[in-house]
């Protein structure tokens, strides 16, 4: 994490995703039954506002990937190629790894997970 004020979405997220998990397990449950029925009804919305707010999230994120993606696909595209080429002729091992790294690279300036 940069610092502790801010997020980036894949760790925003992560933690949403936490939250979300917490809220439909069975403990939370147990405690939910009890409760009057409209306030039941006021957690089941406010839990499936935090699923749809998750799925906005993720989809925006899915978009920033893609655009990276897209942005490097020159790139990609002829690491790609270098890589099919040295698995082809497997002359060097070098190459082979060193297309594979630059192949690994690409993607993970542009997804940060790898």
């Amino acid at each position: 994490m940069a610092d502790d004020a801010t997020f980036t979405k894949t760790e925003l997220l992560a933690k949403l995703r936490d939250v979300e998990k917490q809220l439909y397990s069975r403990r939370v449950e147990k405690q939910v039954e009890p409760l009057p029925l409209e306030e039941r009804q006021k957690f089941v919305a406010s839990r499936l506002h935090l699923t749809a707010v998750i799925a906005k999230v993720n989809a925006s994120l899915m978009r920033d990937i893609r655009e990276d993606l897209e942005g490097q696909s020159a790139s990609l595209r002829q690491g790609i190629a270098d890589l099919d080429g040295s698995l082809r002729s497997l002359t060097s091992a070098k190459q082979w790894a060193s297309a594979v790294n630059g192949v690994i690279g690409l993607l993970g300036r542009v997804v940060g997970l790898l």
